[in-house]
């Protein structure tokens, strides 16, 4: 609190000793006017919180923000942090549709380095090659040939047994 006072009062002294050493008399509007900017910053300054305050009160309401603030502990915000992503790749997981690979590739990138994203990686890794496979698979129904049949018939044998592969070589029969 007494930070912002004692810059104020250093800077306007140093502002007032810098006019007195000059001798300039147009300089006392320009003082006049750099005091009343510096102490309207001071002020300013000491407002911010009460504002912010105010603001959230209206918001959020009258003391839950302060709770929410006082709850961000480092491991609920990781925690919550890593639900997220949890989440994210999951819908990936379910819709391999490229957007959501592409939101929780993007969440995946800035999420802290450790075990934890090591499983993420691998988890990404397995819906990149399914979207891939489902890409060939859609090449050769839409312009079928020998080849993207192939390619594409090879791709999704690849796959582990189960349900998804099951659905790709239903697709495959069909073409």
């Amino acid at each position: 609190c007494l930070v912002v006072p004692s810059i104020l009062l250093v800077s306007l002294a140093w502002t007032y000793l810098s006019g007195v050493i000059k001798k300039d008399l147009d300089i006392t509007k320009d003082l006049l006017i750099t005091t009343i900017k510096k102490v309207v910053a001071a002020i300013l300054i000491f407002l911010v919180p009460t504002f912010v305050s105010l603001i959230m009160r209206l918001v959020v309401g009258e003391e839950e923000y302060k709770t929410c603030l006082d709850n961000a502990t480092t491991e609920i915000v990781a925690s919550m942090k890593y639900d997220k992503l949890d989440d994210l790749i999951s819908r990936a997981e379910t819709t391999f549709s490229k957007d959501d690979y592409s939101a929780a590739l993007q969440y995946y990138q800035s999420y802290k380095e450790g075990e934890e994203k090591r499983e993420f990686e691998k988890r990404l890794i397995e819906v990149k090659k399914i979207m891939d496979v489902k890409d060939l698979v859609a090449a050769a129904k839409t312009l079928p040939t020998r080849d993207k049949y192939k390619k594409a018939k090879e791709a999704v044998e690849a796959l582990p047994d189960g349900e998804i592969k099951e659905d790709l070589l239903d697709e495959l029969k069909e073409i």
